[in-house]
Formats: structure tokens, C-alpha cells, sequence
């Protein structure tokens, strides 16, 4: 499921839910095809709702079983915070890259001032989400974040995308200083690494840019 989810995301750009069904749950044609707007229309209908109840309580185990066992306090809130957000999934583990999700800027902030809320933490910076993609590491610098002289150390190089084997792509960020604006091109190039360079001074602890 994790495979397909990435694969759909990379080439499309769509947030996707699967859904496995049993055979012969679909109706085909005399012609053995499957309409789409019959398959649609069922799903919406709720005709397949004790597939959705099993599939919901087969994934419901296997992250108490697999996934959640050695999980952080605020590794579980965090994991709950993003699936509330829309993106996330119940297989998802701490090890999952945020950025695999169909994540875009929107989702970002969402999930920044949710993430706020619930950790009682005044401000989170963006950068902070992309320099750590994984549900571990941003658990971590959210603990980080729970210190009274956190300081947050200017990085201008952030990773969009670390794999591929094509020459890696850089791509430096417009007048407002800021790199979210890239997050929707990174499904167009799933072959090659990309960076992304963002300005000096937009959260606090950062040197403001005129002083470079």
C-alpha cells in the first residue's frame, strides 16, 4: 500500500485512498470491463462499508502490532496530529517521510499550527518540518523545541527529495525568501535529487538577511 501510495503521489500528485476489495465486489460489463462512474457511485452509496470496517480494523492491528511499539509519546501525538491533518494514514510509521505523502504547503501549516496547539509550543518553524522529514526526527526537534534557550540554527540548504540517480537539481527560492513554493514540482522529477535554498532571517534565532 505504502508503494503504490508513493508511486501514485510521485507521478499524479493526487492524495489517494485505497481501498482493497473482495473479488467479484466489483460489477463488470458483459465485456468483462469495470465502469468507473458505477464503482464511484457504489463506494459514495456506502456499498462497500464492511469492506472499509475490515480494512480500517486489519491496518488498526497491525500498527498496534508493528508500528507503534516503540513510539514516543510524542512520536503517537504527532502520528495522530497528521492523520487529523488529512495526510497521514494508520500504517504509517515513524519512520515514514512526511514529504511522501502529497504533502504541500497548505499541509504544512496546518499541520505547524496544529502541532502548536497540541505541544503548547509558540511558534514552529516551517524549516523545521523540512529539515526533519521523518516523523522521528521532527518528534525530536519538537522536544528540542520544549527548551527554554532553543535557538534555531540557520540551515539555507533544504532537502526536497534525496533519491534518484539523474544529476541533482538546485533551485533557489523566490523575492519572499521562502522554498515551499517548490514543494509541487518534486512529483515532476522522482529520478533525481533536489535541493531547494532558502533566505537568511525568517524565523527567530536567524540573522536577518540585510546583515550577510
Amino acid at each position: 500500500m505504502q508503494a503504490i501510495s508513493r508511486a501514485v503521489i510521485l507521478f499524479a500528485g493526487a492524495r489517494l485512498y485505497i481501498l482493497p476489495l473482495a473479488p467479484g465486489r466489483l460489477e463488470r460489463t458483459s465485456l468483462g470491463k469495470i465502469s468507473r462512474g458505477k464503482a464511484r457511485a457504489s463506494f459514495l452509496n456506502g456499498d462497500f462499508q464492511d469492506q472499509v470496517d475490515q480494512d480500517a480494523r486489519m491496518l488498526g492491528t497491525y500498527r498496534v502490532q508493528h508500528v507503534n511499539m516503540d513510539c514516543s509519546a510524542t512520536e503517537q501525538k504527532l502520528m495522530q496530529i497528521i492523520r487529523d491533518v488529512g495526510f497521514g494514514s494508520v500504517q504509517m510509521g515513524t519512520d515514514m517521510t512526511i514529504l511522501d505523502t502529497s504533502v504541500n504547503s497548505g499541509d504544512l501549516i496546518r499541520l505547524k499550527r496544529e502541532a502548536e496547539k497540541v505541544f503548547s509550543i509558540r511558534d514552529i518553524p516551517v524549516v523545521t518540518q523540512m529539515e526533519n522529514t521523518s516523523i522521528s526526527a521532527l518528534a525530536s526537534a519538537i522536544d528540542s523545541l520544549h527548551k527554554a534557550q532553543y535557538v534555531h540554527e540557520y540551515n539555507p540548504i533544504m532537502t526536497l527529495q534525496s533519491k534518484g540517480s539523474k544529476t541533482p537539481s538546485w533551485l533557489l527560492h523566490p523575492g519572499i525568501g521562502e522554498m515551499l513554493v517548490f514543494l509541487g514540482l518534486v512529483r515532476y522529477a522522482p529520478d533525481r535529487p533536489i535541493y531547494a535554498m532558502r533566505a537568511r532571517g525568517l524565523y527567530a534565532g536567524e540573522t536577518p538577511f540585510s546583515s550577510l
